[in-house]
């Protein structure tokens, strides 16, 4: 009697110790958002029909798969990396068998960002592993991985995912958070006035450029590591016969302009990596950074990175052009010309 006694004493005071553990692991780490979650429902519930996916930044909110004759995706994160990236195409692909296209978009930054290892994005990192439905982890971050698994049992955003799934199901009203596209939240129609978005412009460069120079102090080998991981991706993708782009998508001039005078190897750099990882691979490239017919035109953005919804429906029109219809047109292969809709580089 005694010893069940102090068994049943051990078991509660242990259970009590890894409640406090992992509320602990889940304490002050940035609010988990029940859109990313909600957005996954919709894939399963979807699965059959989705054609096409967009992973990669917030940059991948100007495809608007509405003004596309194409049954596509949203999966993109706000501040997503390559890493983050590569972990949401794998997921997708384990779900999506009908999956035709992959557009992959690549910020500026990419070659020297991580979430993981910058204090700023470890929450953006533990949001990932807290949305997307995948065991793995990302380059051993398993602190990170353990704190963003944990908010699914620990956090009450996870109850209020719970809560308004269910009153969806039983006919309630709630806010939709996530459109049939995947899509959080509403594209800004709103354009901005020539001289705000040339202040604006600058200034959001010169701080993605002072992020991009700390990182390269800190982790001179990231850029091979990105690089690893679009390979990764690419391959993983390819060998179910999914198309795989990377895209990135126009830029303002002046936004252009201040990475031109502040960091003008940058672009460069990245190419060279992407050629590669093109090369590599089946994998294309369409870089529209600098194309003409956006990065003029200040009432087709809603900073000096991300388009808004104007800008995204004639990006969309473009990359359907590019990519083709119901059979994908075959934009140039590594080493041919540029992409149809303007010059590649």
């Amino acid at each position: 009697m005694v010893k069940r006694i102090v068994a049943a004493s051990a078991f509660v005071i242990a259970g009590l110790a890894l409640g406090g553990a992992l509320m602990s692991l889940s304490r002050d780490s940035d609010p988990p958002r029940v859109e990313y979650l909600l957005r996954w429902e919709g894939l399963e519930r979807n699965a059959d029909s989705i054609e096409a996916i967009v992973v990669g930044c917030s940059q991948g909110d100007a495809v608007d798969f509405g003004a596309w004759d194409l049954e596509g995706y949203h999966l993109w994160m706000l501040g997503g990396d390559a890493f983050e990236a590569e972990l949401i195409a794998r997921a997708a692909l384990e779900r999506l068998d009908g999956l035709e296209l992959a557009l992959v978009v690549v910020p500026r930054v990419a070659l020297h960002h991580d979430n993981g290892s910058s204090e700023s994005g470890h929450g953006r990192r533990e949001l990932c592993y807290y949305s997307v439905p995948s065991l793995r982890c990302i380059r051993g971050d398993w602190r990170s991985w353990m704190r963003g698994k944990v908010g699914l049992i620990a956090r009450e955003d996870h109850w209020a995912s719970a809560f308004w799934t269910a009153s969806r199901e039983a006919g309630g009203s709630g806010q939709a958070l996530v459109d049939e596209t995947g899509f959080i939240g509403r594209r800004r129609s709103t354009a901005i006035g020539a001289a705000e978005q040339a202040a604006g412009s600058c200034a959001r460069a010169l701080r993605l450029i002072e992020m991009q120079d700390r990182s390269r102090r800190a982790a001179p080998g990231l850029p091979s590591e990105v690089e690893s991981a679009y390979l990764r991706l690419a391959l993983a993708l390819e060998r179910r016969g999914v198309r795989v782009v990377f895209l990135m998508t126009p830029l303002f001039r002046d936004h252009l302009r201040a990475w031109d005078e502040r960091a003008p190897g940058c672009h460069a750099e990245l190419v060279r990596a992407l050629d590669r990882v093109t090369s590599a691979s089946g994998a294309e490239l369409l870089d529209l950074s600098r194309h003409p017919g956006f990065r003029g035109s200040p009432q087709l953005f809603r900073n000096g990175d991300h388009l808004n919804a104007r800008g995204a429906r004639r990006l969309t029109r473009l990359l359907a052009r590019s990519l083709g219809g119901p059979v994908f047109m075959a934009l140039p292969r590594p080493g041919g010309g540029p992409a149809s809709g303007g010059p590649a580089r």
